[in-house]
């Protein structure tokens, strides 16, 4: 087989997309901890897949295409499946939804998710420096953290979570990127980290909104003092 198609980058690649198709398949059946484990998973070999393509220097065209339609299912689906599953949760709760296709239908606007997801990754593919919005991964993190906030979900935290969220994937604003390891996203990572700790201490999974929010403003006062 081609060595561009068989190679440690997209191996991670393909673990990537088995992890977000496990994922799906646990969402579907109610196991929402195990899903949400599996967008972990993800995550990590999206960035392991990226990682050595570049230290490799084994970078090509299918990996590229092969890492987008991955990433489509695994932070671009898998988390809109999520979203359907706790939003249908909500309407069946609702004396003013009692009919399946009506709660099905009504749940549906949720995959406008999918949809900022699939304009990102095919619009900001080859980013490398920056980003442009917030990466898919990042997002879909964002969203897995939903069913363990301590607060009562209803259906307006649900719809500013997919509208925010996917405007925020495809948004023209720079976001440090940490594809590339270098002793300023090293600093940028530190100081998100500690942040995040923080936040979390003290808000616990309510934090969830604040981490995004500072993940974004560092991220641009980063890119706009040329830091990378």
């Amino acid at each position: 087989m081609n060595s561009k198609i068989l190679n440690i980058a997209n191996f991670f690649t393909i673990l990537n997309l088995l992890c977000g198709l496990i994922a799906i398949v646990f969402f579907s059946n109610g196991l929402i901890n195990f899903g949400c484990l599996f967008i972990i998973f993800a995550s990590f070999f999206d960035f392991l897949d990226g990682y050595f393509a570049r230290k490799l220097n084994i970078s090509s065209d299918f990996g590229k295409q092969a890492d987008s339609l991955s990433d489509m299912i695994s932070f671009g689906v898998a988390p809109a499946i999520l979203l359907f599953d706790i939003t249908k949760g909500i309407l069946k709760n609702n004396l003013d939804y009692t009919n399946e296709i009506h709660i099905v239908l009504s749940s549906s606007f949720v995959f406008i998710y999918s949809v900022a997801a699939l304009i990102r990754l095919s619009l900001f593919n080859n980013q490398s420096t920056h980003f442009n919005g917030i990466p898919s991964p990042v997002a879909a993190l964002t969203v897995i953290l939903l069913p363990f906030v301590e607060f009562e979900i209803n259906l307006i935290i649900i719809s500013c979570y997919v509208f925010i969220l996917s405007f925020l994937m495809i948004m023209n604003l720079q976001i440090i990127s940490i594809k590339k390891i270098n002793k300023n996203t090293i600093y940028f990572l530190s100081i998100f980290l500690v942040l995040s700790i923080f936040l979390i201490v003290f808000f616990k999974f309510t934090a969830v909104p604040l981490i995004l929010a500072s993940y974004i403003l560092l991220s641009t006062i980063f890119v706009k003092n040329e830091y990378l």
